[in-house]
């Protein structure tokens, strides 16, 4: 370093002056560092802290889930496409439809009026059916009763004439079997005989409902069907039936037997 010389007292004056502006900026200059210092380290050390929680964040997020255990939800059905929920009802449809049809033709099958004309008789409502297994002998002629029935029928328009202008019928009717013993021709008519009721009233078989269970018989045959009588007593109101037959007779009108009443009970 080299010393300046010195020259009276205004060089001491401006040396003093020129020291202490050195003084000054080198304290300036100093304060503006520890400044800057103290500011760094502030920054420095809020980063450092922000950094530290996030690590502790993460650490303490990674150990709780270590320590959940995953249950297994319960799985949810799938829902199914509507095209296939529309083909299953179809399927239930056809389905019960199937079945009403099989318990229709099974009620139908004890029906004794599954052969009446369709065309004639719009709808039969069967009431009631029962079992009788009665037999009748008129000399070699032989006639099984096995049923009574009690049905409702609608009659169609064309044929409500037939039936005294009704267009609904109480109709009961008998299943038969009528059989010739015997290798002569014999003559027979049950599906001509005449019904009476515990109302009072006194009826003929409808022949336009009956089946051929009577007329000639040649030799050794039998004839099976239904026989039907049309009343105004309703139904739930009769409490017994009596059915006359009359006998059959042979090639010379002689009768074979006398004339039976069958009195029927109804349940």
């Amino acid at each position: 370093m080299k010393f300046i010389p010195l020259k009276g007292e205004k060089d001491m004056k401006k040396w003093l002056v020129l020291l202490s502006t050195m003084l000054l900026i080198v304290g300036i200059i100093a304060g503006c560092g520890s400044k800057d210092s103290d500011d760094i380290k502030s920054v420095t050390g809020e980063g450092q802290k922000k950094e530290t929680e996030a690590k502790d964040k993460d650490k303490e997020k990674d150990k709780d889930e270590e320590l959940v255990v995953d249950e297994p939800e319960d799985p949810e059905e799938p829902e199914e496409p509507e095209e296939v929920v529309n083909k299953d009802e179809d399927k239930d449809k056809d389905k019960e439809k199937k079945d009403k049809k099989k318990d229709k033709k099974k009620s139908n099958t004890d029906d004794l009026l599954m052969g009446v004309d369709e065309h004639m008789v719009k709808n039969v409502e069967v009431v009631s059916q029962q079992e009788l297994d009665e037999s009748l002998t008129f000399g070699p002629l032989n006639l099984d009763i096995n049923k009574v029935q009690l049905s409702e029928l609608e009659i169609s328009s064309d044929y409500v004439s037939m039936f005294d202008g009704k267009e609904e019928v109480s109709l009961i009717t008998f299943e038969m079997r009528a059989e010739n013993t015997s290798d002569k021709d014999l003559s027979f008519y049950p599906d001509q005989s005449t019904m009476t009721t515990s109302s009072g009233e006194q009826v003929e078989a409808v022949y336009m409902l009956n089946e051929p269970v009577g007329g000639d018989f040649f030799g050794e045959v039998w004839k099976e069907g239904n026989v039907s009588f049309a009343i105004d007593t309703p139904l739930e109101e009769l409490e017994h039936i009596t059915l006359i037959i009359a006998p059959g007779h042979d090639d010379d009108y002689d009768n074979l037997g006398k004339q039976e009443k069958l009195k029927i009970e109804l349940d």
